[in-house]
């Protein structure tokens, strides 16, 4: 069975590079990983690995899920044969994407993987995320320490509160940034994910699996230690 860790948080947060750094992180310690992203506000599929013509999520979806269906939809790197790559394409619908759906792609996904990363969408209450808040044995709540992560905290309060196993972390983190202020509406930040322009650089430029290569220490530091803790509580 395979390892599978929500990451979900506030609009613009880095959820998406946090989820390539875990991926990274996951296969510098011989894991297999893939990545599902679920927004389809901004598809993800062309920042993750350019222009792909493999079947969207939401095309998937349409159809009778089979393992032979899910391996087709996922496009794994290149450079980095241990991790793919299921997201929604620029075309796809969402109408397909049930709870039902979602819940028989993670069983075919059990069998392939050793860690399935699901980045989430902006709207902690889409079929998405719901769904994935349910089934993962550890979720990474990002929020930026501005308005509209306190925004996006206050609308889904209840709901990351009765998480049992989650993490908050502060996300585009500035030396100014009135964390201590968030902090406290949350109950205290777990981890910082500090904002650098080399990490914005490789997002625009979709080279987000070279995050590792450029973010500050205490970036790395924090996808490791919440990779030590996705394998912890899976053991546990």
């Amino acid at each position: 069975m395979a390892r599978h860790i929500a990451v979900i948080g506030s609009p613009g947060s880095g959820k998406s590079v946090f989820s390539a750094a875990l991926a990274k992180g996951s296969v510098n310690r011989k894991k297999r990983a893939i990545i599902i992203s679920g927004d389809h506000v901004v598809p993800m599929m062309p920042f993750f690995c350019g222009n792909s013509d493999v079947m969207g999520l939401g095309d998937l979806c349409i159809e009778e899920i089979t393992p032979q269906k899910v391996a087709r939809s996922i496009k794994v790197l290149p450079k980095y044969p241990d991790i793919g790559i299921m997201a929604m394409q620029l075309r796809d619908d969402i109408a397909g994407i049930t709870s039902d759906k979602l819940l028989r792609i993670s069983e075919i996904l059990d069998q392939m993987v050793d860690i399935v990363i699901w980045d989430g969408s902006s709207d902690c209450n889409s079929v998405f995320d719901q769904t994935i808040l349910a089934k993962c044995d550890l979720t990474v709540c990002i929020l930026t320490a501005e308005p509209k992560g306190v925004l996006y905290f206050e609308q889904n309060c209840n709901t990351l509160v009765s998480l049992e196993k989650r993490v908050f972390l502060e996300g585009l983190g500035r030396p100014y940034s009135p964390r201590e202020e968030m902090s406290v509406r949350i109950g205290g930040f777990n981890g910082m994910l500090p904002y650098s322009r080399q990490i914005e650089r490789v997002y625009l430029e979709g080279e987000l699996f070279s995050v590792d290569q450029v973010c500050p220490a205490i970036y790395q530091t924090t996808v490791e230690r919440i990779i030590e803790q996705l394998l912890q509580e899976k053991e546990g």
